[in-house]
């Protein structure tokens, strides 16, 4: 939470709105900004309220960022480190969970979220550890691809580096990412 601290002090910040503050990730994130006294609010519209049922994501997205400018606060989104990984690329300019795996997120939380083409990966790789076992493997270990994925049926391996390759413009463009890991995407992991 340090870099999040940092970072609203380098913005001139009072706090937080939180896009997505219901899912796994948001719910975890926020408790962090309990014990942290980082002040953080939901985006409006975010759990339905003021918004038509099926407002899009974009549109939540947008009254974020209005909520964020009339209260000087930054607009933080709780993407996993999975999710940036294969090309779930935010635009909001922090990302503070960005270097959290969903398996831990799952382990913490009891679950984890991602966009459809990611969790059916997941689940095609036969759950999101051994997804992130082989990320963890390709990517900090810096094994062969073919020997980190070892354990993933092939369909599934090439599905994996496709969603990487694809995800590439994106994360060279990522939000400000805490560094936990070896590797962080936007700093470390230009690849």
């Amino acid at each position: 939470m340090g870099v999040v601290h940092q970072a609203l002090q380098d913005a001139h910040a009072y706090g937080v709105i939180v896009l997505e503050p219901h899912g796994p990730e948001g719910a975890l994130f926020l408790r962090w900004c309990e014990k942290t006294r980082v002040e953080a609010a939901a985006a409006p519209g975010a759990n339905g309220e003021g918004t038509d049922p099926g407002a899009s994501a974009e549109l939540v997205r947008a009254a974020g960022r209005i909520a964020a400018a009339g209260r000087g606060a930054l607009v933080v989104h709780p993407v996993n480190r999975t999710a940036l990984l294969l090309g779930d690329i935010p635009p909001e300019p922090l990302l503070p969970l960005g270097d959290v795996p969903a398996s831990v997120i799952q382990t913490c939380t009891g679950g984890w979220s991602g966009s459809e083409s990611v969790t059916s990966l997941a689940n095609r790789a036969g759950g999101v550890e051994a997804l992130d076992r082989a990320l963890f493997r390709w990517l900090e270990r810096r094994e062969p691809f073919a020997v980190a994925t070892s354990e993933l049926a092939p369909e599934v391996a090439c599905a994996l580096r496709s969603r990487f390759q694809a995800g590439r413009f994106g994360r060279r463009r990522a939000g400000l990412v805490p560094k936990l890991g070896y590797r962080t995407v936007g700093h470390d992991l230009r690849i």
